[in-house]
């Protein structure tokens, strides 16, 4: 197996027409400043190691960076962060500057190739509400647009999307996504899980802000 890293994970999504956040990989101080002033501030920064698949959990990744004094402060406290940990050479490709979007709600969009039913995808809650809720649905892929909406209609999470007391959110373009990303998993043998979370929605659109890949070999 190989575990792709997210800044890979993300540009296979952004190859196959699924929205995802701007980013930047930097592998110096210099080149994540030249991002941070492309994308714009404010931004966040992320460590990128195919070996770091929960960087939050890891303290891998800093918030709100919001100038460039801030950002040169945040990127050499992670560079101690990651040789504390061992993250050296090839184990870590450099750091992730990514436009922070401070908007949506937080769900998860995930595949994985059962043994025993072939692809499947999932979906529910995401964010830190995923394993504390587990409020998911399941289908075997593909699914169409209908299918995928009757999916989405099995959570609480559909509560949200139709306006929980607030604007209703985007739910064509998350249907989008989950039928795009249930084609990603019936068509490419090789994918044998992703996870888009958060997948961030509101009411103009959905976006992917994280994101994991594991491929056959």
């Amino acid at each position: 197996m190989r575990v792709l890293d997210e800044y890979e994970a993300l540009e296979f999504f952004a190859c196959h027409n699924i929205p995802v956040v701007p980013t930047v990989l930097a592998t110096d101080l210099t080149a994540a400043l030249k991002a941070a002033s492309e994308v714009g501030y404010p931004v966040v920064l992320k460590l990128s190691s195919p070996e770091l698949t929960h960087k939050s959990e890891s303290g891998a990744v800093t918030l709100g960076i919001s100038s460039d004094a801030e950002l040169e402060a945040a990127w050499n406290a992670l560079q101690d962060k990651a040789t504390g940990m061992g993250l050296e050479g090839p184990r870590l490709r450099g750091m992730l500057v990514q436009k922070m979007i401070q908007r949506g709600a937080e769900f998860i969009i995930g595949g994985t190739r059962d043994a025993s039913f072939g692809p499947t995808i999932m979906f529910g809650m995401g964010g830190v509400y995923t394993e504390l809720f587990r409020d998911v649905a399941f289908r075997l892929a593909p699914v169409d647009r209908k299918e995928a909406e009757r999916m989405v209609a099995e959570t609480r999470a559909s509560r949200l999307i139709e306006g929980f007391r607030g604007p209703a959110l985007a739910g064509s373009a998350l249907l989008d996504v989950l039928v795009a990303v249930s084609n990603l998993m019936h068509t490419v043998p090789e994918l044998l899980e992703l996870d888009i979370n958060p997948f961030l929605l509101d009411s103009r659109g959905g976006i992917a802000a994280d994101a994991l890949i594991t491929l056959a070999e």
